[in-house]
């Protein structure tokens, strides 16, 4: 396959500076009437500006937790985080969330739904409605704003609630296993296209992925964390070239990291 990525992230589109995200000591703890469930524990993490890093792990293991956490949708028990200096103490306007499921409201178009973030917002002005119209060409969806979700396969809904993610001009985008429910063959296509957007973009992301090959494939870094409460056990420097095409993954360093990754999960028990 010859599908590539142009290449780097942060060429220039978003507003001011990078921020990066500071996780300090971040833990967390369910209380249940079972009793209580250690989710996370003591997790330190950097992740720089303008950089795409992986969270991998077993089922269970926290990685969603966490993200919700840096989000801002969710409280930690213990420790802190960080965006650009700034600490997050809920949900920001300048974060982009996307979901396993595109959470598409069926009864709006995809253009309406692409727009609901300039609703809330309530800017109504016609940058933005040109704004949604650019996004939805960049990611191949340009003639579909009039469908409505139910007429969209599932890899072109996905691509609908990235869009929508990212009208906001996101500094920092938030992806929990987006491409988990698709086929082998649409989840490289998306693969391909998510890098594609980034590099145009430049918004820093952390992305949740139970696939070990894509984390390696995507990122900058993978971190590798350890079954519940989690912790980082490793954090993989992926030094493959960029841009990337599928072809890179056929590179004895592309095996050698997923050895490494697969190898951590493996000594525990789990597969990611």
């Amino acid at each position: 396959m010859t599908a590539q990525v142009t290449g780097g992230p942060g060429i220039g589109a978003v507003p001011g500076v990078l921020p990066g995200v500071q996780v300090a000591g971040v833990s967390k703890t369910f209380r249940t009437n079972a009793g209580d469930v250690e989710a996370l524990a003591a997790v330190d993490l950097d992740v720089p500006q303008g950089s795409f890093v992986s969270l991998v792990g077993p089922s269970g293991c926290g990685k969603s937790t966490l993200l919700r956490i840096v989000a801002g949708l969710e409280t930690s028990s213990g420790g802190s985080v960080r965006v650009a200096g700034t600490p997050v103490d809920g949900p920001r306007k300048d974060f982009g969330m996307v979901f396993q499921q595109p959470v598409l409201l069926p009864w709006l178009t995809i253009f309406r739904n692409v727009m609901l973030p300039a609703q809330v917002a309530r800017d109504r002005s016609p940058e933005a409605r040109q704004r949604a119209t650019d996004l939805l060409e960049l990611v191949g969806l340009d003639g579909f704003q009039h469908r409505y979700p139910r007429e969209l396969s599932g890899g072109m809904q996905q691509r609908a609630a990235l869009v929508r993610a990212l009208m906001s001009r996101p500094s920092l985008l938030l992806m929990d296993e987006p491409f988990g429910a698709l086929d082998a063959l649409t989840r490289e296509t998306m693969n391909a296209e998510l890098l594609r957007i980034w590099s145009e973009t430049g918004a820093t992301t952390l992305f949740v992925t139970h696939s070990i090959s894509e984390a390696v494939f995507l990122s900058d870094v993978v971190v590798v964390l350890s079954g519940r409460p989690g912790r980082i056990l490793d954090q993989v420097q992926v030094d493959l070239p960029r841009p990337r095409t599928f072809d890179v993954m056929e590179l004895p360093e592309a095996a050698r990291l997923t050895s490494r990754i697969r190898g951590h999960l493996h000594a525990r028990g789990a597969v990611g």
